[in-house]
């Protein structure tokens, strides 16, 4: 590079400022003058100009000045050259009235629509903008920009398909172009072509591996298709190469945390917002993140900064409601899905969350009204079906709900059961077939169930896929029925049912068609052996759980709130937790509670315990469920949105006659849950 000197450098850069100054105020033939006159069009000045940092927009703007000082008056390149001046000085209405000018010319036609399409762009009309550059590209079919500015247009209005033409076409004309491939990429990843963008993006690298972008649209299209590892590999790669990438870092939060990295997740989204503190995405991924990490009050937080910084997203309201609904404020919930479903009525997710939380609140007429809705705007729609089911339910069996039901087994988080080559029985009747009873939910599930298995010996012959921890007790409980393990399927079978479908196929379509004679479990001969010295003969006997799966949330009772029962006199109280806490194990000690939970195996230990016992006190956990199959005495603690097997606002259980419900009076409230309890054992229950 040449050295200039100070006077050198002094003097040019004044006339080049003055030329410019006066060119974008609109004096462009005064600024050609200014240039012509201060040198600064001779061969030093050009020399000068190669060796300085001039920005590349007054670089243009010179080039221009430079043209036209050299065009005759009458030259058809005149107007051409002065809409480009007029452009780059932001003066779009001259540029493109001289640009029609132009048209007129065959020499300057083509350059004339490709700067009307520059100029319309910068006016935000993409569409007429598409027109010019199509003109162009037609009047120079060899530019292949052309053709790749026509691409990236149409990506930009939406229409990847005449995208991918043009890009094809500017590839066809110069396959090292990197920015086509890049455009090609986005194209295919809109039409959901991932296997074709990824191909696109890796030739994008290829060619310029310094291209940021090209990584993280391969990244992001990776992540699509669920290959979140090898997509932060790319979004690391597009950090590299630019540590402020703002979407690079933004998705390779959700990518971690999609991989259940959930700390890392949270340091991605926090440099994003380093970054950008004004970016409503990283707000609500991260509140997301923080949802997951069941940190509910600081996921709120951030979720109301994304909807302050982009109030449009009325999807987020959505998420403002799962947030709202894991801090078990369910009324806020409802109003979050009602503002989204208001903003957004095409939006049946939130007309089923909105649903669930008229759930809890136990409004199930009004979560079936909802749901109905849902199902006018999106038929058939598994999720509205099922949910609506629960709601019915819990006012009672009927066929309509049970058929409803059965659309939990086509529910994307649903365990997806194997079919075996087997069709559902569905509404089929059950006389006479080799039946596979299939394994799904939870232990309370399926013990709800068993008590079918007499009615189905019957009428068919059947298989029951059991799971280890339940094998001694049902065994010991049906010693003639044909058991499978959890996954297994016998050879020689003709159908498959769930075992929560049986109350479907038996026909238990009103409460007095429950099959509720108990016990039907009983522990075998060998667990009432191990477990006949757990009785204290001197006292009553009372077992206690109060702590099951967080999921669903809501129906565990703090152990501080229990202990006011362990101060009842004359009880022998017995701890049921299979795994009790630390803090939990202190409790139970300081008060004298036999800590006898700890040493269940199976749920035949379970049985065997239970029935030493004069009374089971239990959450709606699966101890409600094997308690109530043997026929033991049981008080049930239930939450104010009790689950739909409880039915509504009633003390009694059509499933299990020996059950006493004791029902939360308002949301959250299990103070007088236990107070209520413990004036009936001061009453002598």
């Amino acid at each position: 590079m040449l050295k200039h000197s100070r006077p050198e450098t002094a003097k040019f850069g004044n006339a080049l400022r003055k030329s410019l100054s006066l060119a974008a105020g609109g004096q462009v033939d005064a600024a050609v003058e200014a240039a012509k006159s201060e040198g600064l069009l001779s061969p030093a000045a050009i020399e000068w100009l190669k060796g300085e940092r001039v920005p590349p927009r007054e670089q243009a703007l010179w080039r221009g000045l430079a043209s036209l000082s050299g065009l005759a008056a009458n030259d058809p390149r005149q107007a051409i050259v002065r809409a480009e001046v007029e452009h780059i000085c932001g003066r779009q209405a001259n540029a493109m009235a001289l640009c029609e000018r132009a048209f007129a010319n065959p020499a300057t036609a083509g350059e004339a629509h490709a700067l009307m399409g520059h100029c319309l762009i910068a006016v935000g009309d993409k569409r007429r903008a598409i027109e010019s550059f199509a003109r162009a590209a037609q009047a120079m079919p060899q530019r292949g920009d052309l053709h790749g500015l026509l691409g990236g247009l149409f990506l930009g209005v939406g229409e990847p398909r005449p995208a991918i033409q043009a890009l094809g076409r500017a590839i066809a004309l110069d396959g090292r172009d990197w920015n086509a491939w890049f455009e090609l990429g986005n194209a295919q990843k809109a039409l959901g072509d991932m296997k074709a963008a990824i191909d696109a993006f890796t030739k994008s690298i290829a060619i310029n591996p310094r291209h940021a972008d090209s990584f993280n649209n391969r990244g992001a299209t990776l992540q699509v298709m669920g290959a979140d590892q090898q997509a932060i590999a790319d979004f690391d790669a597009a950090i590299r190469l630019n540590g402020a990438h703002l979407f690079a870092w933004l998705n390779k939060g959700v990518s971690l945390n999609k991989l259940d990295r959930q700390e890392e997740s949270l340091r991605a989204f926090e440099t994003a917002l380093a970054i950008n503190p004004a970016m409503g995405e990283a707000y609500h991924n991260l509140g997301l993140t923080l949802l997951k990490l069941e940190r509910n009050a600081e996921a709120l937080r951030n979720i109301e900064a994304a909807l302050l910084v982009e109030p449009a997203k009325t999807d987020w309201l959505l998420s403002k409601g799962n947030v709202l609904g894991a801090l078990f404020r369910y009324e806020e919930a409802v109003a979050a899905y009602r503002d989204c479903v208001d903003r957004n009525p095409d939006n049946t997710d939130a007309r089923i969350n909105m649903a669930g939380a008229l759930q809890e609140l136990a409004e199930h007429g009004k979560a079936i009204a909802i749901l109905d809705d849902a199902l006018v705007r999106r038929p058939g729609y598994p999720e509205a079906r099922w949910n609506r089911a629960n709601s019915m339910l819990a006012f009672g069996p009927s066929r309509e709900a049970w058929e409803a039901y059965e659309q939990r087994l086509h529910l994307s988080v649903h365990e997806k059961l194997p079919d075996y080559g087997l069709p559902l029985l569905g509404m089929d009747d059950i006389k006479g077939r080799k039946l596979l009873v299939q394994w799904e939910q939870r232990f309370g599930d399926v013990l709800q169930m068993l008590r079918y298995i007499p009615e189905v010996s019957k009428q068919c012959e059947a298989h029951w896929q059991v799971a280890p921890p339940l094998l001694d007790l049902v065994k010991a409980s049906f010693p003639d029925i044909a058991i499978c393990g959890r996954d297994e399927c016998p050879p020689g079978l003709d159908t498959r049912i769930a075992y929560t479908s049986l109350p479907l196929a038996m026909k238990s379509f009103a409460l007095d068609s429950i099959p509720n004679a108990t016990p039907y479990l009983r522990a075998s001969e060998a667990a009432r052996q191990k477990w006949a010295e757990a009785r204290d003969t001197g006292r009553p006997n009372i077992g206690i759980a109060w702590r099951g799966n967080r999921q669903p949330p809501g129906r565990s009772v703090p152990i501080e709130q229990v202990i006011t029962l362990f101060d009842i006199p004359d009880m022998r109280f017995v701890s049921l937790q299979v795994d009790p806490t630390p803090e939990e194990e202190v409790v139970l000690k300081r008060h004298g509670v036999a800590d006898l939970g700890r040493d269940i195996k199976t749920f035949d230990d379970s049985a065997a315990l239970l029935g030493q016992l004069d009374l089971v006190i239990t959450i709606d956990t699966a101890i409600a469920h094997l308690s109530g199959a043997l026929g033991c005495k049981t008080f049930v603690l239930l939450k104010y949105g009790a689950d739909w097997r409880w039915l509504l606002e009633r003390s009694d259980s059509p499933w299990y006659p020996t059950a006493t419900l004791f029902r939360q009076s308002s949301l959250g409230n299990w103070k007088d849950v236990v107070s209520a309890v413990k004036a009936r054992l001061a009453a002598g229950a």
